[in-house]
């Protein structure tokens, strides 16, 4: 692709750069063709020498395969085994982590997990290692896309091609494991735990078809105390956006991550909900999270207020938008927008609702922003979710939905105290059930009904640890949710215990067709 293009010294410094990233050397080549047809083809080598960083830490090449990179990650945990069998306890650990440094994964806590050992344990697992290195290449390897130029409207929208089919294979293989275990209950039920996710919000028609519920709900409920539905969006300052529209690089792009700019509008949001509290305005609704053309993300915020706050609650989230670079040119039409959404024009919810679908699988959309099918759009969107580790819709204010979830798991004649809630959240009533639960904007620890956690029993009657509050690494299991508690009564949603069958059960069998004779 790059044949021809510079001295012959060029040629061959990119001919041995794409041999050692032979796995994303397409990626690395579409950059540098775009660099060199805007910017030249020394400002294109430079690039590449500038990506070392990103795609070389310490001794793993981020672009390493399945196998190569099994392999490194077994490498690093047996390194951490001799550590732990040949030193003290506190020195293996402080090795350990400074082994791990270079990587910037999420270290093991030991005051979390209440002693080192569990934490030594987790040095020393391959796929522990294995797992936090394929996150760490599916992010960087898209982070490097995008400095190359190669994510917007006109290439690839929202993320890299290479993001897109590590997305697809990990469904596969998602999708091959939860069809092909299987799991039991003490009844002597057993089913795929494919057929357990199809029925929760993993499938993506009933994540939507809730989410829709939960925004009416909230409609409904605002309908009834008069008060007022503003749409707002949230934008990063320039800095972090890497290309202008139509595929034009930002001069002022620093290299900001979608990570880091999604990390950054949360710093703000947690500033704008402190003063809003501390002004007593309260707010409730959802956030919607989704990329530019070029991924880099923004929000929207559907808020619902009392019309006397309109004002204050806009300009606290105005403030706060614009507080870094809110003088630059075009940054306070581009960066904050709100919107007062009348009623009579059309409902809170159908504003919303296209932000919800488009994020999710693109249904009853023809197509987003650029013109890409909805379907198509959405599956990117998915795809630079999941690479970055982004959460793209968030309940603002109201009682939780897990609290909804479990009531609806009650049988009628099991609700007891419960039972307004239990009959609207039955009843598919997220309006009703806000109002039972004592309205949108009542403290959580002030709510009728919350989740009922329990841990298993410690240790046996034996006076041994009981291997089941274990986790495999030897730290306590976290509390699991069990039922409801609703003042003194306690109300139990999950009765049968679970296990994962080693066999298919003999009526889950597919057996050959008999062939006619």
């Amino acid at each position: 692709m790059t044949k021809g293009i510079g001295t012959q010294e060029c040629i061959a410094f990119r001919k041995g750069y794409f041999l050692q990233y032979e796995p994303i050397c397409l990626t690395l080549a579409s950059g540098f063709l775009k660099i060199a047809r805007d910017q030249g083809y020394i400002e294109a080598n430079l690039s590449l020498l500038r990506l070392e960083q990103s795609l070389k830490i310490a001794d793993f090449n981020v672009s390493f395969d399945t196998d190569n990179t099994t392999a490194f990650a077994k490498k690093k945990a047996s390194i951490c085994e001799k550590y732990i069998s040949d030193l003290a306890e506190t020195e293996a650990h402080r090795a350990c982590r400074q082994l791990v440094a270079p990587f910037h994964f999420k270290l093991p806590n030991p005051s979390q997990l209440g002693a080192i050992k569990p934490c030594l344990e987790r040095y020393k697992d391959f796929s522990w290692w294995r797992r936090h290195l394929h996150k760490l290449q599916k992010r960087r390897i898209d982070e490097v896309a995008r400095d190359l130029q190669t994510v917007h409207q006109n290439a690839n929208p929202y993320t890299s091609g290479w993001a897109i089919q590590s997305r697809r294979n990990q469904k596969r293989r998602n999708d091959a494991y939860l069809s092909s275990t299987y799991i039991a209950n003490d009844d002597g039920q057993s089913f795929t735990l494919k057929e357990i996710a199809d029925r929760t919000v993993s499938n993506p028609y009933i994540r939507r078809a809730e989410l829709m519920t939960r925004s009416k709900g909230f409609e409904i409920v605002a309908n009834h105390a008069c008060h007022q539905a503003v749409f707002f969006t949230i934008t990063t300052p320039s800095r972090m956006h890497a290309q202008l529209r139509f595929g034009k690089r930002n001069p002022k792009f620093d290299g900001t991550t979608p990570k880091e700019a999604n990390d950054y509008l949360n710093h703000i949001w947690q500033r704008m909900r402190a003063k809003l509290h501390r002004s007593d305005l309260g707010i409730y609704g959802f956030r919607v999270v989704e990329p530019h053309h070029d991924g880099t993300p923004h929000w929207h915020l559907l808020l619902f207020m009392a019309p006397k706050h309109v004002k204050a609650v806009t300009n606290t989230l105005r403030d706060y938008s614009l507080k870094e670079d809110g003088h630059e040119p075009g940054a306070a039409k581009q960066r904050f927008k709100a919107a007062l959404i009348d009623p009579e024009k059309g409902s809170a919810t159908g504003y919303i609702a296209k932000y919800i679908t488009k994020n999710i699988d693109g249904s009853h959309i023809k197509e987003d922003l650029y013109g890409n099918a909805a379907p198509e759009a959405a599956e990117r969107i998915d795809a630079w979710a999941s690479t970055h580790g982004i959460r793209q819709f968030q309940q603002i204010g109201g009682p939780p939905v897990s609290v909804w979830r479990e009531l609806r798991r009650l049988k009628a004649e099991e609700s007891g105290q419960i039972e307004e809630a239990y009959t609207a959240a039955d009843a598919g009533d997220w309006a009703a059930y806000v109002m039972v639960m004592g309205g949108p904007n009542v403290r959580r620890v002030e709510r009728p009904i919350s989740l009922l956690y329990e841990t298993e029993v410690i240790a046996l009657p034996s006076g041994e640890l009981n291997p089941a509050a274990l986790t495999r690494y030897g730290d306590l299991k976290k509390p699991t949710i069990r039922g409801l508690v609703s003042g003194a009564e306690k109300i139990f949603t999950r009765l049968r215990k679970w296990h994962v069958l080693k066999t298919i059960p003999t009526d889950k069998l597919v057996l050959p067709q008999a062939v006619p004779t």
